[in-house]
C-alpha cells in the first residue's frame, strides 16, 4: 500500500488493461446492434466493421500507452542496477 501512495508502483498500466477490455466488449456489442438495427446489406459490412476496427484500433492505442510505462519500468532497473553497481 505504501508503494501506491509514493508513487513506486504505477496504478494506469492496470486501469488501461481494464479499460480495453470496456471498450473492446463495447465494441462488440455495438456492432451486433448495428447489424440488428440497420438495413440488411449494409448494416452486416459496418457491423464486422465496427467490431474488427474498433478491436484493432483500442489495441493499437492502449499498447502505445503501455509502451510508455513499459520504457519507465525498463530504465528504473537500469537505474538500480547502476546504484547497486556504486555500492559494490
Amino acid at each position: 500500500m505504501k508503494s501506491i501512495f509514493t508513487f513506486k508502483s504505477m496504478v494506469a498500466p492496470k486501469l488501461i488493461v481494464g479499460l480495453y477490455w470496456l471498450v473492446l466488449v463495447s465494441s462488440f456489442i455495438f456492432g451486433i446492434l448495428v447489424m440488428v438495427d440497420g438495413r440488411p446489406p449494409e448494416s452486416i459490412f459496418y457491423g464486422v466493421a465496427y467490431m474488427v476496427g474498433g478491436a484493432i484500433f483500442i489495441r493499437f492505442l492502449c499498447e502505445m500507452y503501455l509502451v510508455i510505462f513499459k520504457i519507465n519500468d525498463n530504465l528504473q532497473i537500469l537505474v538500480d542496477s547502476k546504484k547497486n553497481r556504486k555500492k559494490s
